[in-house]
């Protein structure tokens, strides 16, 4: 039953995600920082919580925060959080940074995806590692039969003139294609194609996506049509996201509520908070 898991942890399918995680941030180690996380009832078609936001200043230890949340929940250490662990089935972190350490994190295919540009030996991937990744993501597209959601999330990222020669009659991703027109897209699109189409590839029912920085490359109107497009993943799996940003149209697009503040005391102690009004950007 795809339900089972909620139960055995003491869940119900309805209950709300509202979790206190405890992050254990860097030069201040002796100490936990909570962090409340509500993302409302993910089965509800109308939660407007499934997107979060950390936002503060450079070191404040966002990307610190998003990699133990990662860890945490892939190995199952429940004592990090309070009331208890929540449930989901799989983790996708994504970054296109070249600081990120999602690429750190252990855990099996089954419950964890790594999508950025590190290789876990060291360095970064070449743009035919990057390539074989790509088609090896179009390949579990096929096989999770996602072809259409594929082309109808590109549908809403590119023009119709350049998402249409990408996709064959049964929606079906043509990498000869794109190679041969890659230098058409900016280096933006190019990285929320290759984002979408891992995502779309890698994700369950009831996934955590977690992303650093989305806003790297893009432009205003590309940051919000990105978010738009994860909203609408996140609802289409019954999932949810937390992402770290610098970007204030990314928290134009999303309510007050939603948005979590971190933030350093004079002595250097982390601290956190909610916005107390919508920002609008």
């Amino acid at each position: 039953h795809q339900y089972a898991v909620y139960k055995l942890a003491g869940y119900s399918i309805n209950e709300p995600i509202s979790i206190i995680f405890k992050a254990k941030m860097p030069y201040y180690e002796e100490e936990y920082l909570n962090i409340k996380f509500d993302m409302g009832n993910i089965q509800d078609e109308d939660n407007l919580n499934r997107i979060i936001a950390l936002i503060g200043n450079n070191g404040v230890g966002k990307t610190t925060v998003l990699s133990q949340l990662a860890e945490c929940i892939v190995q199952g250490v429940d004592d990090r959080f309070a009331p208890k662990r929540p449930v989901f089935k799989k983790v996708i972190s994504a970054s296109y940074s070249i600081f990120d350490n999602f690429f750190s994190v252990t855990g099996s295919s089954f419950n964890y995806s790594y999508c950025g540009i590190q290789k876990r030996d060291g360095g970064l991937m070449s743009p035919e590692e990057v390539a074989r990744r790509r088609v090896d993501s179009i390949d579990l597209v096929k096989i999770h039969d996602r072809n259409r959601s594929l082309y109808l999330y590109m549908k809403m990222l590119l023009p119709k003139e350049l998402v249409d020669p990408l996709f064959d009659d049964s929606c079906t991703f043509k990498e000869d294609v794109y190679v041969a027109n890659h230098k058409k897209y900016s280096s933006g699109q190019s990285m929320l194609m290759n984002l979408i189409i891992e995502i779309v590839a890698n994700i369950r029912k009831n996934t955590l996506i977690l992303i650093d920085e989305p806003e790297v490359h893009l432009h205003p109107k590309g940051i919000t049509t990105f978010i738009t497009i994860l909203n609408k993943i996140c609802k289409d799996f019954t999932s949810c996201c937390i992402l770290a940003t610098h970007s204030a149209i990314i928290i134009q697009e999303l309510l007050s509520r939603n948005v979590v503040i971190m933030d350093r005391h004079e002595d250097g102690s982390p601290v956190v908070r909610l916005m107390r009004v919508e920002s609008l950007g």
